[in-house]
């Protein structure tokens, strides 16, 4: 995902086609999520794993900052705390 909603290896850009090619993988993913099985509780802790950054993906390629992206400014603002 770090390719398709921005992430730190394509500098925190994105456009609207690598944003849509995203979700439809993580479509694809979920429907493969709904056969995910567990032999034991170290494959089980896995499965959660992999079920939770699905769901953090999207939540990721669906925020507002990738609205402001898809609408063509791409403007990210960092907040860093020098404490």
């Amino acid at each position: 995902m770090d390719e398709y909603a921005g992430g730190v290896t394509v500098q925190y850009m994105t456009n609207d086609k690598l944003l849509n090619m995203g979700l439809h993988k993580l479509k694809i993913l979920e429907e493969d999520l709904e056969k995910v099985g567990a032999e034991d509780i170290h494959q089980l802790l896995r499965a959660w794993e992999l079920k939770h950054r699905h769901r953090t993906s999207e939540c990721v390629v669906n925020t507002p900052c990738s609205v402001r992206k898809l609408a063509g400014l791409v403007t990210t603002t960092v907040a860093i705390n020098e404490t």
